[in-house]
């Protein structure tokens, strides 16, 4: 049965279906793009195979520190009665630097010497009542030889010379106790004066005069340090992972955030053998350690103790050799990369990841698995796997992180000022 439409409705319907038709025809034309250009190609940034002198460096932060300082300790207990000099103040070898109050010691030691007079005192009679004992002993044993004396007279002459004797012993380690006293006496007195060991400068001044100074049992403080700024050194402190690199001798650069666009040829003197072990704000572990760098450069005489610098030592070289952008490194699995280059490739048994780089091949990439040396900030040593003027995927990270082996790519255009940058 025919539908009876009026004029009105019948234009909407033809609208409609002019409508529907368009967009049919739209959503064709974008199907067949799609299906004839395929998956969408990779836009991506890349660089030639060159040959480039690396560095491979290790750095810490650190602070400068006298080569050769100094730090004298209290080695009495005592008020601090006199301070001779003041921080930064040059000083020479037997220069007093301050003085502990001295009166207990000096009293200790005039009761030694007393001590030891009236020891020797008495050594002196124990030699004359031996002396004579003797004497006495050698006329009796001529009379008891000649039958004058009877024989318990002549025991007891000989008992007398017996006790004398054992008086003399007696007396004499009493004197030599004294002795004894009066040289550690002497000794308080001495530690309680203290006197520069070396030329050098007053770096630190821990204490003022009134102040009560104490062994390093009870106090960690020293009571001064004197130094030598001839020569300077870094205390740096080094990640556990990159200590082991490290050998004494090798060279190094300093940099003193004072002084930023200078740097100092040193090198590595030390290297601790324990760990310092910190907690980050996160709580986890921190693991370094010391290492000393002797500066051999000469220093501008404005860079003092305590400044914060940076360390850089040379761990290794490698001159005239072919290398890419770190960047362009990727690693994949092992059974991807034998799907993609044949089950036949050779692949090391025990590489189970295998480091590559994606080579530019037209408008296509291969993968190339590569062996890798040493690097520095930028750019990583090629052993083997790639020719000198090859042509490398270098980013960015997102498209290296999904690209394949035989992948399409478009390469990006380098703007002027990228150039001007590079």
């Amino acid at each position: 049965m025919a539908e009876n439409l009026s004029p009105a409705e019948k234009k909407k319907r033809k609208r409609r279906t002019i409508i529907l038709i368009v967009l049919g025809a739209l959503a064709a034309i974008v199907l067949v793009n799609v299906l004839a250009s395929g998956e969408p190609e990779s836009v991506v940034n890349v660089e030639p195979v060159e040959k480039r002198t690396l560095e491979s460096v290790v750095s810490g932060p650190g602070h400068v520190r006298p080569a050769i300082e100094v730090n004298l300790v209290a080695l009495t207990a005592g008020q601090i009665v006199r301070v001779a000099v003041v921080e930064g103040q040059q000083v020479h070898t037997g220069d007093l630097i301050l003085e502990i109050d001295p009166d207990q010691s000096q009293s200790l030691l005039s009761q030694s010497q007393a001590g030891y007079s009236a020891a020797q005192a008495q050594l002196d009679l124990a030699q004359a009542t031996l002396t004579q004992a003797e004497d006495n002993f050698t006329r009796q044993q001529h009379l008891y030889d000649d039958g004058l004396i009877s024989k318990q007279e002549w025991e007891a002459t000989q008992t007398q010379l017996q006790i004398a004797r054992a008086q003399h012993e007696a007396a004499k380690s009493q004197s030599w106790g004294a002795l004894a006293s009066i040289r550690a006496a002497r000794d308080s007195v001495d530690k309680t004066r203290y006197s520069s060991p070396m030329d050098g400068v007053v770096v630190a001044l821990n204490f003022e005069e009134g102040d009560i100074a104490y062994p390093p049992t009870y106090s960690i403080n020293p009571l001064a340090t004197i130094a030598s700024l001839e020569g300077m050194k870094v205390e740096a402190e080094i990640d556990e992972t990159d200590v082991v690199s490290l050998e004494l001798n090798q060279p190094a650069r300093v940099e003193v955030e004072a002084f930023p666009r200078e740097s100092f040829a040193g090198y590595v003197s030390e290297i601790a053998r324990s760990a310092k072990t910190t907690l980050s704000g996160s709580e986890a572990e921190v693991v370094n350690f010391e290492i000393k760098v002797v500066i051999t450069d000469e220093l501008p005489a404005t860079v003092l103790p305590g400044m914060s610098a940076t360390v850089e030592i040379t761990t290794d070289t490698a001159e005239d050799t072919l290398s890419v952008p770190i960047s362009a490194v990727v690693v994949r699995d092992r059974e991807t990369v034998l799907e993609w280059l044949g089950e036949d490739f050779a692949l090391p048994n025990d590489w189970d990841e295998v480091e590559g780089v994606f080579v530019l091949d037209g408008e296509t990439v291969s993968f190339r698995p590569v062996v890798t040396g040493i690097s520095d900030e930028a750019f990583i040593e090629i052993l083997s796997g790639v020719e000198e003027g090859e042509t490398v995927v270098s980013g960015p990270y997102k498209e290296l992180r999904e690209l394949e082996h035989g992948g399409a790519v478009t390469v990006a255009e380098v703007t002027v000022e990228e150039e001007e940058e590079e």
